[in-house]
């Protein structure tokens, strides 16, 4: 998105929300473009949304495991005495 329709984008919402939340790095940069408005550190807000889970969420990260599982124990199988990382590439 081009600078300009940021900027315009962002006057607009400020008209609708009172506070902004932003990482530390733009904390000053927002004061600046929006003097009259609180500008809030979004660590936390992130944290607690990363925190729920929905069932889609639940369900890729069951896969993603099941796959980690899987490639551990093939490499489990793969290793003779004496085998290096790169013969396990093979």
């Amino acid at each position: 998105m081009p600078a300009e329709r940021f900027e315009s984008e962002l006057r607009g919402l400020l008209e609708i929300y009172p506070n902004l939340y932003a990482l530390d790095s733009a904390n000053a940069m927002l004061a600046k473009i929006a003097p009259l408005r609180t500008v809030a550190d979004a660590r936390l807000p992130i944290a607690r949304l990363r925190m729920e889970k929905s069932p889609s969420e639940i369900a890729a990260i069951q896969r993603a495991t099941d796959a980690s599982i899987d490639a551990h124990r093939a490499a489990w199988k793969a290793i003779k005495p004496a085998s290096t990382s790169i013969s396990l590439r093979r």
